[in-house]
């Protein structure tokens, strides 16, 4: 039963009622929690927490935030990300014209020869013409669609080769020519050009057009799924075969396979995205990709896949369809209409509990990854549109990555270098781009915090060229919950004040997140710049209250109970290792055995008073309690 008392000067402590001389003295007990700084400490923190954001180099992926190590990551992003204090629009990517083949099929392969491009959209393979933005009549036709291509050069002559199952088709500038030996993959190695078929049969051509049965791989049939090139344990570039089991290493003098690193489980998707970059193989599995280096002492494998830390949004989940080496990245076609949903897969009644059964989400993409993160260089439009095949050449005179999404093909202009925006004026920026930071808690889930202000500096920045802030709070992504800031339209330095500017006495949260959502006008060579975002808060703990008190114990005790009594009662609440439950106050409407408002439970945190001596438990005490 909750204590009680009755007089105006009286208090209750574990349970004893003791006289009190003079009033109860509350006080707030709670104290500010220490000053936190996240990232770059901003020269205005003050006694104010702060995040700086001036590095966004660690690339996408968290969702809620580590702030000891995750300053520099974004949960989702499509702005270029390469750059420190330096946020921008992603480059521009360029739509080429329809190829005019009726029908229903999808490209199966882009290379190049004689600094020109080729595709093959379905069976008809066409040449592109920058001038004119056309494919051109069918040049040839294949026997099936294409699932492979190589641009080689064999005994003094550059030959377009052009695999499709049941066999490939080899160009050298003036005829195209037809063979019908199998052929899924191709690789050129030793000065010959090699093929596998869908057995696992592997085969090589000294002379174009004639070939030589090699190995054949221990799989079942339809398992393989890449043919590439790595390092072998002593050092040399070999042969490798992707299957759905894991890799196989070529042995060339044996004509053998045998398995290597990185040895996965079946996995569907296994090894569709397979080549090696910067002396390292890279090998995927749905979202996940394997890096192995080959040394001395052996293979090192370790996992850089799209599904590490918290993976990537629901509408980017797919499979990794192909990687491609560049000078600065290695990236990633991600095709998310890859794989039948779950729910079909039951219906057609062949759903298997082994199987790894992806969603299609319908948002495919292209994302890149440095040697230490990945960002996202494009995505498509919402739909069910399958991203198939690509290759970086430097047709044209240009160095470009081409690509096909479902019936068309697409360009982006790949960087040489690093670019500092500020260093050039001719590159092009897409239209607009997104970027989300993780949740931010401060590393205090159930801790409030009150934001003040968000600063802001930027460049780059008119009427045209703007960039919007938006925040959310508490996990809470619906858009229609958040709330947007003026969007930035002048370079310098924006202050945004929480709420707003006209009642600025801050914002309570949980977590928060901020998304900024950059745009240009029509000039493509310009855009919004983010060079630094600060984000000021106060860390609060929670209320708690204290009460002083002044305890008498008068000569022979009062209510009830002996000096002595009291004494050892107000002794044993100030040694309590558990809370001691304390009342002051007391409503005559509360009955007994009903709840009291008042009713407190509180630790003895100072305990000072003047005692008699002798056998006179008369005293006086002052007893400071704290609510924990």
């Amino acid at each position: 039963m909750p204590t009680r008392v009755s007089g105006a000067e009286e208090i209750n402590i574990n349970g004893v009622r003791y006289r009190t001389r003079g009033p109860i003295r509350r006080f707030l007990a709670s104290q500010p929690a220490p000053r936190m700084v996240v990232g770059e400490a901003g020269p205005r923190g003050g006694q104010r927490s702060v995040v700086a954001w001036t590095d966004w180099r660690g690339g996408i992926g968290i969702q809620r935030m580590d702030p000891a190590k995750d300053v520099d990551r974004a949960w989702w992003s499509t702005c270029n990300l390469s750059q420190k204090r330096h946020l921008t629009l992603p480059a521009l990517a360029t739509t080429t014209a329809a190829s005019g083949v009726a029908g229903s099929w999808t490209v199966g392969a882009i290379n190049e020869r004689a600094n020109v491009i080729f595709a093959a959209f379905g069976t008809a393979v066409r040449s592109y013409t920058v001038a004119s933005d056309s494919w051109g009549s069918t040049l040839t036709t294949l026997t099936d669609n294409a699932t492979d291509s190589l641009n080689i050069r064999m005994g003094g002559t550059e030959y377009l080769v052009i695999a499709y199952d049941t066999g490939y088709t080899y160009y050298d500038g003036t005829t195209w020519t037809a063979s019908t030996k199998d052929a899924k993959y191709l690789a050129f190695w030793d000065d010959r050009l090699w093929g596998i078929d869908n057995t696992g049969l592997l085969w090589s051509s000294g002379t174009i057009g004639t070939t030589e049965d090699d190995a054949q791989l221990p799989t079942p049939n339809s398992t393989v799924t890449n043919l590439f090139l790595a390092r072998a344990p002593d050092g040399d570039i070999i042969l490798h075969a992707a299957t759905t089991q894991g890799i196989y290493a070529h042995n060339a003098d044996a004509q053998t396979w045998h398995p290597t690193e990185p040895r996965f489980p079946t996995h569907p998707d296994g090894g569709k995205g397979a080549d090696s970059w910067r002396d390292a193989a890279f090998v995927s599995a749905g979202l996940g990709v394997y890096k192995k280096i080959t040394g001395p002492a052996g293979a090192v494998v370790t996992l850089v896949g799209l599904d590490q830390d918290h993976g990537l949004p629901a509408a980017y989940r797919g499979t990794i369809a192909q990687l491609i080496p560049t000078h600065n990245q290695l990236l990633a076609l991600l095709d998310a209409t890859t794989g039948p949903s779950a729910i079909s897969r039951l219906s057609a009644g062949t759903f298997n509990n082994s199987e790894v059964v992806q969603p299609d989400t319908g948002r495919s993409a292209i994302l890149g990854r440095d040697e230490r993160a990945w960002q996202v260089l494009w995505t498509s439009a919402a739909g069910t549109l399958a991203i198939t095949t690509g290759h970086v050449s430097n047709a044209y005179d240009s160095y470009r990555l081409w690509w096909a999404q479902d019936q068309r093909v697409y360009w982006m202009n790949l960087p040489r270098d690093v670019i500092n925006p500020d260093e050039v004026s001719d590159q092009n920026y897409a239209a607009s781009s997104t970027h989300e930071t993780p949740w931010f808690d401060a590393d205090e889930t159930h801790g409030d915090k009150t934001s003040l202000v968000l600063c802001i500096d930027t460049s780059g920045m008119s009427a045209n060229e703007t960039v919007t802030v938006r925040y959310r709070l508490n996990f809470d992504d619906t858009v229609a919950n958040q709330t947007s800031f003026a969007a930035i339209t002048s370079s310098g330095h924006t202050e945004y004040l929480f709420p707003n500017a006209t009642t600025p006495n801050g914002t309570v949260f949980l977590q928060i997140k901020f998304v900024l959502d950059f745009a240009r006008g029509v000039t493509t060579t310009l855009t919004p710049d983010v060079n630094r975002m600060d984000f000021y808060f106060i860390r609060q703990e929670d209320t708690r209250w204290g009460a002083a008190a002044t305890v008498r114990i008068p000569p022979g005790g009062d209510f009830g109970q002996s000096a002595e009594q009291m004494y050892d009662n107000l002794m044993t609440a100030a040694d309590l290792r558990t809370m001691a439950e304390v009342t002051w106050r007391d409503r005559a409407s509360n009955t007994a055995g009903t709840a009291n408002p008042y009713n407190y439970y509180m630790k003895v945190r100072q305990f000072t008073g003047v005692e008699n001596t002798g056998h006179d438990f008369t005293s006086e005490y002052q007893v400071v309690l704290v609510q924990e």
